[in-house]
């Protein structure tokens, strides 16, 4: 046997070998999350920022969404992903990293406490989680290093920017678009709910009023706070900020007493819904270019036409734009204003809200009559509880005193 021959051979056999293992070895990016190494490929990872100055709260927010920021021209969307990873909540905000994932036109942040390092991985050394369901996980396999002495978590971007939650860029639009857009000037009138910054443009408001003495509704609920009489329309007055998801305790409650109201309610009139919206405070006038305004993430395909975009203030907090006929068309929106609609029609075209009661003192019990439909009268016992109820006379079996 020819041993240079078979030398030779071996030699050949190891250049071929070389460029398969060269292939399969796989780039990642080490992030820490509290006590968790996790890791992701660099081929879907853009960039690492540091935590941003300026964050803006996002309304209808689900938990794990920290807000948006302003990135030379962009929005993007901060995910904790300790909500997602039902991790501990133990490190400081500001001293965060920001890893920007994107996957088409798709981007999202990731905060995580530090970043770790750049690390090239042979696939032999990486284990692939399956779900049953056949769905990609978030978590979709581990990377066993040191002889699994060191374990590091994969975490999917793919999986992430699917998530129904998870915000994703709309349509960009093209230069031909932002050409024909840079004439056009609008104005939008900007206010404060909780601690977001919103808009409405300024031809969707019929007016804004400080926030008188409101009529208890009989429709009241989890965001209708009363109602109003505003020159002879019943209007139902919305709590916005927990409308919104972004109700602090206490939000729709009166000022303390010897401190100025800046409370106001905006008032929309679109295609004959009528509803008041309680924000904390009117800010200012903001003129803006279409051109300007940017893609605003979205969170929630139920959710994605209420804004028409974002207007970015460097270092400050960005100007969320609330589109009027989505709003007015949302379906808590217009159970309320068709109900309330409904239900004083008769009083509103006689000249506004009733104070509370179809008839009788504040208080009593009495029997009433009104019409129904088919035009025969109907008698009603009426109560109050808060305000004034009533119900159909051959539904009540008696009246008794209540005693403790």
């Amino acid at each position: 046997m020819d041993i240079n021959a078979t030398s030779a051979a071996d030699a050949a056999a190891e250049r071929a070998v070389e460029p398969a293992a060269e292939a399969a070895v796989e780039l990642y990016g080490s992030f820490h999350l509290g006590g968790t190494e996790l890791a992701l490929p660099v081929a879907a990872l853009q960039e690492v920022v540091g935590y941003p100055a300026a964050v803006t709260p996002v309304p209808l927010a689900p938990g794990h969404l920290l807000g948006i920021f302003n990135l030379r021209g962009t929005l993007i969307p901060i995910v904790d992903l300790r909500q997602l990873l039902h991790l501990p909540d133990d490190a400081v905000r500001a001293a965060s990293k920001v890893a920007i994932v994107e996957l088409g036109d798709a981007r999202v942040g990731l905060q995580f406490d530090t970043t770790g390092e750049i690390l090239r991985v042979p696939a032999a050394q990486k284990i692939v989680f399956d779900r049953a369901d056949h769905a990609a996980p978030i978590i979709c396999g581990a990377l066993k290093l040191n002889g699994g002495e060191r374990i590091l978590q994969i975490l999917c971007a793919a999986a992430l920017l699917g998530l129904p939650d998870v915000p994703q860029l709309h349509h960009r639009a093209t230069a031909p678009e932002r050409r024909a857009q840079q004439a056009q000037r609008r104005q939008t009138v900007s206010f404060r709910v909780a601690d977001a910054h919103l808009a409405l443009p300024m031809a969707a408001i019929q007016e804004i009023i400080r926030v008188p003495a409101m009529h208890p509704s009989p429709l009241a609920d989890a965001i209708c706070i009363g109602m109003l009489n505003l020159r002879g329309t019943t209007v139902p007055v919305i709590d916005f900020a927990r409308f919104m998801g972004l109700a602090r305790d206490g939000s729709a409650a009166p000022q303390p007493a010897g401190t100025a109201d800046e409370r106001r309610i905006v008032v929309l009139n679109q295609r004959d819904v009528h509803v008041g919206l309680l924000v904390d405070e009117v800010r200012s006038i903001v003129g803006y270019r279409d051109d300007e305004l940017l893609a605003m993430p979205v969170y929630s395909r139920r959710h994605v036409t209420l804004f028409a975009g974002c207007l970015g203030n460097e270092g400050r907090d960005s100007i969320i734009l609330v589109n009027p006929e989505a709003l007015c068309s949302h379906e808590q929106i217009t159970a309320v204003a068709q109900g309330h609609r409904e239900l004083y029609r008769d009083r509103t075209q006689a000249g506004g809200v009733p104070g509370g009661h179809l008839g009788g003192k504040a208080g009593d019990n009495a029997g009433h009559g009104r019409r129904g439909a088919g035009g025969a009268r109907e008698t009603y016992v009426t109560f109050r509880l808060g305000h004034l109820l009533g119900v159909r006379i051959g539904q009540l079996r008696e009246v008794i005193d209540y005693s403790s």
